[in-house]
């Protein structure tokens, strides 16, 4: 079987309207995101995934990487699960969450997980600002890893806030693979894959192509159990 485990799908309540494909640009003027017709045509998708030979698609929607609004969150999910509905056996749903929100999330992911049969839920590489281990996120993680659904990181869904990206793009065609190295980085430095042991993070893009800088990452972290790194530790800012 042929999984695509990354496949973008926007409910059409979602989707801005206009021409053949809106650019949402953000404040600076950078391109954010493309709203191309085809994110909300599932009869499309499934005759693009047959003529490519993919069997099944995972779904997960660019406007709930980062949604701090329940209401948003759950229309996503609902549609994501009529989505598999329409097409038994072609389509997987994410659940889509206010991460940053500890109670609302728990029960939003309580009902996509229980109710709505989704085997994982989508986040941001950033939520809000704020790193994904952020303490706030804790009893985001616990609830994943207590409810048995992996987490699913994409790419924050704007540009990375640097003036140097831009022009040309590259703070999507760049800054989005930066922020998915840092993730992955500050994710397993801050000791929650030990705290939560049970707990199935799946990183897309390759984590940023992070297997590159590997050699790096390692000497870092060999200096600091040597405690000889000369750098402020985890968590720390310098005074």
């Amino acid at each position: 079987m042929v999984v695509d485990f990354q496949h973008h799908y926007t409910p059409p309540e979602l989707m801005e309207r206009g021409g053949a494909g809106i650019l949402r640009l953000d404040e600076n003027g950078n391109p954010n995101y493309k709203f191309n017709p085809l994110l909300a045509d599932l009869p499309a998708h499934v005759r693009m995934m047959d003529r490519a030979g993919i069997d099944l698609a995972v779904l997960s929607c660019g406007s709930g990487f980062d949604q701090p609004d329940i209401a948003t969150c759950c229309l996503i999910n609902d549609r994501m699960r009529q989505a598999e509905r329409d097409y038994p056996g072609r389509f997987v749903g994410l659940a889509h969450v206010p991460a940053l929100d500890p109670r609302t999330a728990a029960a939003e992911l309580k009902r996509c997980a229980v109710e709505l049969g989704f085997p994982g839920v989508v986040i941001a590489s950033e939520l809000q600002g704020q790193a994904l281990d952020a303490e706030v996120l804790r009893p985001f993680w616990k609830a994943c890893a207590d409810l048995g659904l992996y987490v699913f990181i994409h790419p924050l869904p704007r540009v990375i806030a640097w003036p140097q990206m831009y022009v040309d793009d590259l703070g999507r065609m760049l800054g989005w693979e930066f922020s998915l190295m840092a993730a992955t980085v500050r994710i397993i430095n801050s000791g929650l894959l030990d705290e939560l042991p049970t707990l199935k993070i799946q990183f897309s893009h390759f984590a940023g192509g992070i297997g590159r800088y590997l050699p790096r990452i390692h000497g870092l972290q060999d200096r600091e159990k040597n405690g000889t790194a000369g750098i402020p530790r985890h968590g720390r800012q310098p005074r």
